[in-house]
């Protein structure tokens, strides 16, 4: 546990404080963007398939993200791990939070929407400008204090594989139907 925090400490002493707001803005704000980039990229599968199953691929990364969230909680719950800011005090906490730390919620979330939009989507335009969003959400959990790096490396774990379970689930069905 003591490399964690030093970890999330050194994170902490080299980050850009004029950034703060920036990146506190910008974890507050992932559950929302989540669900619109889910709805948004339903939309674009379902505009872009033009096939009878548009309708079940639309609903594709929103239903990856609700089942990563749900896991993510459930989790959380399980391991009730605690904040790195409630384990030292030298961890300044820059954001509110009031659950358990792992593992990471945010991450689990962006990564669901990163791998969903991989697996589901046919054109791979969104992808880097999706995986940036989700590298400054992970990196913003590490400078506000509020995860360990592990949190963040088994939140992207979980978005990883509940997608690529979902995406393994889906063509199995479609190969019986």
């Amino acid at each position: 546990m003591d490399i964690e925090i030093q970890i999330v400490k050194f994170i902490q002493q080299h980050r850009i404080e004029e950034l703060d707001s920036f990146l506190l803005f910008l974890t507050s704000s992932t559950t929302v963007v989540s669900i619109v980039l889910s709805i948004v990229f339903g939309w674009l599968i379902y505009r872009e398939k033009g096939d009878d199953r548009s309708y079940f691929y639309s609903f594709s990364i929103l239903f990856v993200l609700s089942l990563a969230s749900l896991s993510s909680f459930v989790l959380k719950i399980f391991f009730s791990r605690e904040r790195p800011f409630n384990l030292s005090s030298e961890i300044l906490q820059l954001a509110p939070v009031t659950t358990f730390s792992f593992p990471s919620g945010h991450t689990t979330a962006v990564c669901a929407i990163l791998f969903g939009l991989a697996f589901f989507y046919p054109k791979k335009r969104f992808l880097v400008p999706v995986l940036i969003w989700a590298l400054l959400v992970m990196y913003s959990r590490l400078v506000l204090g509020v995860h360990f790096a592990t949190d963040i490396v088994a939140g992207s774990l979980l978005g990883f594989m509940v997608a690529l379970g979902c995406n393994y689930g889906q063509r199995h069905i479609q190969k019986k139907g």
